[in-house]
């Protein structure tokens, strides 16, 4: 399972983010849910809620292309998210999870892959946007910089030895691959066969943003490596700021 890092307020994942970015997008995704009710709770909102409602409902349904893109094709989307800022577009924020019992990677069969992307981009156009970036991007980027790598140290801890991440540099950031190593041992059911796993963290200072994904442990390293590279590949190649036209 992945270990929970910081996480952009809206998706799911609201307790690590900045505490502004947190409550604008709260915001959304109360609209978002709200398109679930009934027809009967429907009828008790005011019409200027529900046309907000049925907005960030059709956005989410309509994830651009170039954006799912930051999903690998090998691998299942199983959850996806997508918001812009309707008020004042003053940021977007979009997630994209694969949950895989297992994955054909380069001919390999990889069990177990759990793949999560978050990005986060703010409009420097809009006044609120760029409010909002000069008071929190620095300090999310530091957090994105620093929470997985503290939670992933080189460490013994009994049967299992954590390497020291080795770091890769790609275009406007980085990979970290952590090995982890188990020894045979025994526990309450038996023996228990020695293993090597990996898992990755990627990095990306988009423009006027942040993308981060984490892959949960898995027993392919080149696979953690060429999954991430995909991510950070196609990251590049987007102009986040025209989603705020």
């Amino acid at each position: 399972m992945l270990r929970n890092v910081y996480n952009h307020g809206l998706l799911n994942i609201a307790e690590d983010t900045m505490r502004m970015l947190k409550v604008v997008m709260m915001i959304s995704l109360t609209a978002v849910c709200l398109h679930s009710a009934s027809a009967q709770d429907a009828g008790d909102l005011d019409p200027e809620a529900m046309k907000l409602v049925d907005k960030y409902k059709e956005q989410n349904a309509n994830m651009p292309p170039e954006v799912k893109a930051l999903m690998p094709s090998y691998l299942s989307l199983t959850d996806s998210k997508w918001l812009v800022e309707e008020s004042s577009k003053m940021l977007l924020q979009g997630s994209l999870q694969a949950d895989n019992i297992s994955a054909n990677i380069d001919g390999k069969k990889i069990a177990n892959v759990d793949y999560k992307v978050i990005v986060s981009v703010y409009n420097m156009k809009s006044p609120m946007g760029k409010m909002m970036a000069d008071s929190t991007l620095k300090d999310l980027r530091k957090q994105g910089k620093e929470e997985w790598a503290s939670q992933h140290k080189a460490e013994k801890d009994g049967p299992t030895t954590r390497s020291a991440p080795e770091k890769i540099t790609v275009q406007k950031g980085y990979m970290l691959i952590q090995k982890i190593v188990v020894a045979e041992h025994k526990d309450g059911e038996g023996n228990v066969s020695s293993s090597i796993r990996y898992c990755g963290y990627l990095y990306l200072e988009v423009d006027n943003g942040l993308l981060t994904a984490e892959i949960g442990e898995v027993s392919d390293r080149g696979a953690v490596e060429k999954i991430m590279r995909s991510t950070a590949g196609n990251a590049i190649k987007i102009k986040w700021d025209k989603f705020f036209k």
